[in-house]
């Protein structure tokens, strides 16, 4: 299982799909991006492409991003992400 390391959201659960053969972006790696970013991430749009769990996006928004646009082109991926982002 991963979640949210940072942020409002954090430790919310982000939801990987079954059978699909991918991971979601380890959390050291987020956590070395957004400490880089620092607060430069805050109310800035961000775009996540090929988004997969949309790990990356979904943290971008809960460290302070306006929006956030997901590309991914795997349905299965695109309802795992859904469910991300509804809680």
């Amino acid at each position: 299982m991963a979640e949210v390391i940072s942020g409002k959201f954090k430790r919310a659960r982000i939801y990987v799909p079954k059978r699909v053969n991918i991971k979601p972006t380890a959390s050291v790696v987020r956590r070395a991006i957004f400490d880089y970013l620092g607060e430069w991430v805050g109310d800035k749009d961000v775009l996540d492409l090929y988004a997969g769990t949309g790990a990356l996006g979904v943290e971008a928004l809960s460290r302070g991003a306006r929006a956030a646009v997901f590309v991914e082109i795997d349905r299965r991926c695109i309802n795992s992400l859904r469910r991300t982002l509804n809680g």
